[in-house]
């Protein structure tokens, strides 16, 4: 399965992210899909072991199948597995919105990075905001093993 990092997204994004503890204990959520800055489904998974449930709508609620050829077509050119192609694109854009937020939220306050060695996506945490001082002691003491400063992508 491919990381989220390598999917193009295109011009969706998911809003009003609402999660729950479901059946199957791993969380079920609903979101609303955007492509662009237009509203275009409304997405619920129940957590009760099945797939995403669908509607596609237009201003009015009414289903929009010209939306859903659109979402299809977008899918099928980034997502290569045929198992539930579309439900996998949704997941993927689901971890990163969250993760964005929460790495966002997290980096106001504190100072996420990586040195040679660490394991990707596993950060050290200083518990300072990053700022020219905090950047100065990590250089003087980690120097060149420094590989990420999670801080640069999600500065406030």
């Amino acid at each position: 399965m491919p990381d989220y990092n390598d999917i193009d997204f295109g011009e969706y994004s998911i809003k009003n992210i609402k999660t729950f503890k479901g059946m199957e204990g791993m969380g079920g959520f609903n979101l609303t899909l955007y492509r662009g800055k237009t509203k275009v489904a409304i997405i619920i998974n129940d957590d009760c072991g099945g797939c995403n449930m669908y509607h596609f709508c237009n201003g009015n609620g009414d289903y929009n199948r010209e939306e859903r050829e659109i979402f299809d077509a977008h899918v099928a050119k980034v997502i290569e597995d045929d198992f539930e192609p579309d439900d996998q694109f949704i997941d993927h854009l689901f971890n990163k919105t969250t993760n964005d937020r929460r790495f966002k939220r997290l980096c106001k306050k504190q100072t996420l990075f990586r040195i040679k060695g660490d394991a990707e996506g596993e950060y050290r945490v200083y518990n300072h905001i990053y700022d020219a001082g905090m950047k100065a002691h990590m250089e003087k003491q980690y120097g060149d093993k420094i590989i990420e400063v999670l801080n640069d992508q999600y500065a406030a």
